[in-house]
């Protein structure tokens, strides 16, 4: 076959053997991509990379940080990010304890925060 080809029978030996080693690295890396989804999802899809390449390694998998952020980012597997509470002035925001446009004799000081009375109706 290599005659009819033209090519030196040494190539397709290196190029089989080759094929070999693709197969093994590929196997590897489908056992890995399963044991970092299955720490993934056992922790409700909340570890990042650095928390997840911790729990692999106590579990014995060998794996670079580099190669796991690739691996979840080729398998779409982000992890979810919850908004950090943020708490905001209570001046800014909220008109109903603070209004420029109130009367003083309308408006209650409470250490800085200022409540607006509601008129009383005379009869």
């Amino acid at each position: 076959m290599c005659k009819a080809l033209g090519i030196p029978q040494c190539s397709y030996y290196q190029w089989s053997m080759q094929e070999m080693k693709r197969n093994e690295k590929r196997c590897r890396e489908e056992k890995l991509v399963r044991s970092v989804r299955e720490v993934f999802e056992e922790y409700y899809r909340v570890y990042g990379c650095g928390k997840l390449l911790f729990e692999l390694n106590n579990r014995k998998v060998d794996v670079n940080e580099y190669k796991l952020r690739r691996i979840m980012r080729e398998n779409g597997l982000y992890a979810v990010v919850c908004k950090k509470f943020k708490p905001y002035k209570l001046g800014k925001s909220c008109l109903l304890y603070t209004s420029d446009a109130a009367d003083d004799l309308l408006c209650v000081d409470l250490g800085g925060r200022r409540i607006i009375k509601k008129k009383n109706k005379k009869k």
